[in-house]
């Protein structure tokens, strides 16, 4: 059976997003999904996080 772990990432400092999702994604982690924790304002991320996933290694 696979299992996964789980990770957050606070997206709030939005010159660092891209890269810190690069990063993120070069230890093999995968964003699954975003949400705003402190409400959406209509379409705009106030308080973006990032949720993300990544395979644990068997072993």
């Amino acid at each position: 059976m696979e299992r996964w772990e789980y990770k957050v990432a606070d997206l709030t400092k939005v010159e660092k997003n891209i890269d810190e999702l690069n990063r993120l994604g070069g230890e093999g982690w995968e964003a699954v999904g975003m949400v705003s924790t402190w409400g959406a304002g209509g379409f705009k991320f106030v308080h973006p996080i990032a949720l993300l996933k990544r395979r644990v290694p068997e072993g």
